[in-house]
């Protein structure tokens, strides 16, 4: 009798531990779009360094999501999503300056049509709670109404990236399915697995906002759980799931942007 309440309370446990505190971590593996360039970045920056050419770059945007509110219903269950701007992918690009790191007292006038595209190219994704971000670089022009100017900031570019999507999209549901159902019997031994979709919009523009090319990456990520895992993405329980593709999703992304961009900055003369 012992033995079993040792063994059903041992089971109660592994449970417990299951549901309601499972390591995650988020699996980086490899990317590029250029095979044949084996340098890294910081190889790109140098050669622009030693040229006296290396860029000073503004980082625009690069925030996640983060879910708003949920109503639920007998029919549907509903969820809204919003810009976190608690998240900093910015973080991964090495050779840059995030907006928030420069202080601007200073500010310029730049083209109609030039204002438009930029605010239309982060709110068509964001919506509405993206409007935070452009207040930190657009300012009301004074004594005229409905036109703006912008911040100068000291910069030669400035990048937007915008990440997507605002939800979780597993693309292989089989494969979650699986794992997920020896993870619960083995109560957390095997890994559970999920591979979600990600994809990020880049969009560079000279610092009087002249629009000069655009990127885009869509590269699934992977998340492993299992209450054995050393965890880079934090704790998470069975019922207080994200929703939202986590900042780690995007790593490979900007550093292969980041990689991109300096490499084709390197061929202009």
């Amino acid at each position: 009798m012992i033995s079993t309440v040792r063994i059903n309370l041992l089971s109660i446990t592994s449970v417990f531990l299951l549901f309601f505190n499972c390591s995650r971590y988020v699996y980086e593996s490899s990317y590029t779009i250029r095979t044949d360039n084996l340098k890294t970045a910081d190889d790109h920056w140098n050669e622009l360094v030693a040229k006296k050419k290396n860029p000073k770059i503004l980082l625009f945007g690069f925030h996640t999501y983060k879910i708003s509110k949920s109503e639920s219903t007998l029919l549907k269950d509903a969820q809204f999503a919003e810009v976190d701007y608690t998240t900093a992918t910015y973080k991964f690009f090495k050779h840059g300056q995030y907006i928030d790191t420069q202080k601007a007292d200073k500010t310029i006038p730049v083209n109609d049509l030039d204002l438009k595209r930029f605010v239309i190219e982060y709110l068509s994704k964001t919506e509405a709670t993206g409007k935070v971000e452009l207040e930190k670089i657009l300012v009301p022009a004074k004594g005229k109404k409905d036109k703006f100017v912008i911040k100068k900031f000291d910069a030669d570019y400035i990048i937007m990236a915008i990440h997507l999507p605002y939800y979780h999209e597993r693309t292989k549901a089989g494969i979650n399915a699986v794992t997920g159902f020896f993870g619960i019997i083995t109560m957390g031994l095997i890994p559970i697995y999920e591979v979600s979709k990600a994809e990020t919009f880049y969009v560079v523009f000279d610092k009087n906002l002249k629009y000069q090319n655009s990127f885009y990456y869509n590269r699934p990520y992977t998340i492993i759980s299992a209450l054995w895992m050393i965890p880079n993405e934090g704790f998470q329980t069975f019922f207080s799931q994200a929703g939202v593709p986590p900042e780690n999703a995007y790593k490979i992304h900007v550093e292969e942007f980041e990689r991109e961009l300096l490499y084709q900055l390197t061929l202009r003369k």
